[in-house]
């Protein structure tokens, strides 16, 4: 299946290859569009609204298992790039990553909120799921000068 990534931010459009079956199993937000008749999955067009980069990401953990991508590295969660994983893989339903992003962040929230990243697009729920990792001596020893987690 090809997804059309539109990178408004950028102003950039890619193609992003992905079989159906693994798009289904890794990403479940297409599973709902992409479970019907078989006859009709060459209607479906898909596009999502994202980073590029980010989706780049997404796509090569979704294929991290494949035969064709046994010599490629995992891609690895980092301080500038954690929280658009944890929110657009929360968007695509992606569950078991969601789970990474979370314990990343409880690991690395120090250096996270050091970088540029906004934090004010996640949601309530990931937050929350974020938070109850913490301990209150967690939260308290957190060198977030701005503010951008302990609000």
């Amino acid at each position: 299946m090809v997804i059309h990534v539109c990178d408004e931010a950028k102003n950039l459009k890619e193609d992003f290859i992905c079989p159906r079956d693994l798009l289904i199993s890794e990403m479940k937000y297409f599973a709902e569009y992409l479970s019907m008749d078989a006859q009709r999955w060459e209607e479906v067009d898909i596009s999502v609204h994202c980073d590029v980069q980010i989706f780049n990401w997404l796509i090569k953990y979704v294929k991290r298992n494949t035969k064709e991508n046994k010599d490629c590295e995992m891609p690895t969660l980092e301080p500038g790039n954690a929280i658009s994983i944890l929110i657009s893989s929360e968007f695509l339903k992606m569950d078991s990553l969601v789970e990474q992003c979370i314990q990343y962040c409880h690991k690395n929230m120090n250096a996270i909120v050091a970088t540029p990243c906004n934090m004010n697009c996640i949601n309530a729920n990931l937050l929350t799921r974020i938070a109850d990792v913490f301990t209150h001596n967690e939260v308290d020893d957190l060198k977030d000068k701005k503010d951008k987690f302990r609000r």
